[in-house]
């Protein structure tokens, strides 16, 4: 192999092994089940979700996680409705969960993330990675 080929193959692998460390977690999927995501969700703050393998839910105090820098502002804090678990994507740990409150507010929160061992969503923006995290009780 010439020498030119050789740091060409080099810096190739560093590039793509930089992007795969520095670019956030990156592995396989969960491939999550409704029923094994049913179960009770909790929080450090006193949040808890209730999450039901017959595709309902019952969410209380969800605004604990807002900080002074970050208010969570959307309603409702609690209450019922139904969820629905994507499909999962590839090479991500995660697979996206999404909360539909009703009747009556009609309420969408889209965008958890769940995997076995935890469910969570981002205060504002995803980039500061600042998390409302969830165990199962």
């Amino acid at each position: 192999m010439s020498v030119r080929r050789t740091w060409t193959l080099l810096v190739s692998l560093l590039l793509v092994g930089g992007c795969a460390w520095g670019c956030g977690p990156v592995g396989p999927s969960p491939h999550l089940t409704q029923e094994e995501l049913a179960g009770t969700w909790v929080n450090d703050q006193g949040a808890t979700l209730e999450v039901n393998s017959d595709g309902t839910f019952t969410a209380a105090a969800l605004r604990a996680c807002a900080t002074k820098d970050e208010p969570l502002d959307f309603e409702p804090d609690s209450g019922q409705g139904t969820w629905e678990l994507e499909a999962p994507e590839a090479l991500s740990p995660y697979q996206t969960v999404n909360l539909r409150f009703g009747p009556p507010e009609n309420f969408a929160w889209d965008d958890w993330l769940a995997d076995d061992d935890e469910m969570f969503f981002f205060i504002g923006d995803p980039d500061s990675n600042e998390r409302c995290t969830f165990r199962r009780k």
